[in-house]
């Protein structure tokens, strides 16, 4: 793509920062074909530049910014992100203002990839693993690491609230406590990268309360399926005002492997194969696709609250929004569950 120079702007070779060579520079109206976008170091708040076919970066700030500049890709991300053309969500927005929470087994670490940002509300973050599912989770949310290419679905997330579930099996108390203490923090997304068939629903009363109020309060609440194909709800996914998200593999065609929970009824799909390739490397399920999702939502929270008619978040969404998407049967049990794209989700956001 052609882009054209608003003002003097230097090229860099090798890396882009503006402490390497420089062999020239552009005046205003001088023109370079950009093959793709990168991120570099930081300047006024913009860590994004241009890789051109003469291999010259140049800080975006130096150019007036075409209306496709989305269509441009970028070089140094995952490869998933690329696949799922999370760049023309950035349009929208990526994430600016919103807080997260996540509740989990593990507990989210504070990596370089989240730099500081992580808030631990029920656990000591010193001895978090930054490698640990948790923190793999807050990274494919809202990793903000361009260096090391460790960018997630909404890099520029404002905080990361973290509670750690300590039984797999997921006893309802637990849940009830962790949402409980989200009450108060600000959080508008709470991905729950977990799942259990073996849930007490002796408290569903409370549970079924603390759910409402956080539907009410514009709060979206996202659950994993699980990665067992036992093909029947589980838990939380499967409760009122919660977005369920299962997990296919992201290649085309597009396939499913057999290791999704899917049942009717299940909200949207996402890809649940490999997201990062170096800190995660044995890390893949539905935890992934939830995650993804949850950094989608990041992304248009401003912009679906500002859509949404008289329903809440969660119906809008559901029903107004995943709904439309292209549906792909699950053969196991000839289910037909969305199937996330962002060309499809940015449209429908217009």
């Amino acid at each position: 793509m052609i882009v054209t120079a608003s003002k003097h702007v230097n090229a860099r070779l090798g890396k882009p920062n503006t402490n390497e060579a420089n062999p020239r520079f552009l005046v205003p109206g001088e023109k370079v074909n950009v093959k793709a976008r990168v991120f570099g170091e930081t300047l006024e708040g913009n860590n994004e530049w241009f890789l051109t076919d003469e291999n010259e970066f140049f800080t975006q700030l130096g150019f007036h910014l075409p209306k496709a500049i989305a269509d441009i890709p970028f070089d140094n991300v995952p490869e998933l992100f690329k696949q799922l053309e999370i760049s023309k969500l950035w349009s929208i927005s990526k994430g600016e203002g919103i807080n997260v929470g996540i509740i989990d087994m593990t507990g989210v670490a504070n990596s370089s990839a989240l730099k500081g940002r992580v808030i631990p509300i029920n656990y000591d973050i010193n001895n978090a693993d930054i490698t640990n599912h948790s923190t793999h989770m807050a990274s494919i949310i809202a990793a903000n690491d361009f260096e090391k290419s460790e960018v997630g679905i909404a890099p520029a997330i404002n905080k990361i609230f973290s509670y750690r579930i300590e039984n797999e099996l997921l006893p309802s108390n637990q849940l009830l406590d962790s949402l409980t203490a989200f009450k108060n923090t600000g959080v508008k997304i709470i991905n729950m990268s977990i799942s259990s068939t073996s849930f007490d629903l002796k408290k569903y009363s409370a549970l079924k309360s603390i759910l409402e109020e956080l539907v009410k309060s514009n709060v979206i609440l996202i659950s994993s399926t699980g990665n067992r194909p036992i093909n029947k709800p589980s838990i939380p996914a499967a409760l009122k005002g919660v977005i369920s998200v299962s997990g296919y593999v992201q290649k085309l065609p597009i396939e499913w492997d057999g290791n999704s929970n899917v049942w009717n009824g299940v909200n949207i799909s996402a890809p649940y194969n490999q997201y990062f390739d170096e800190n995660f490397k044995n890390m893949r399920g539905t935890s992934n696709a939830c995650a993804i999702i949850s950094g989608v939502l990041a992304c248009s929270y401003q912009r679906i609250l500002k859509n949404k008619d008289g329903s809440n978040l969660y119906e809008y969404i559901t029903k107004k929004i995943f709904s439309d998407f292209t549906k792909i049967l699950y053969p196991v049990n000839n289910v037909n569950v969305p199937l996330y794209s962002t060309d499809k989700f940015v449209n429908l956001l217009k």
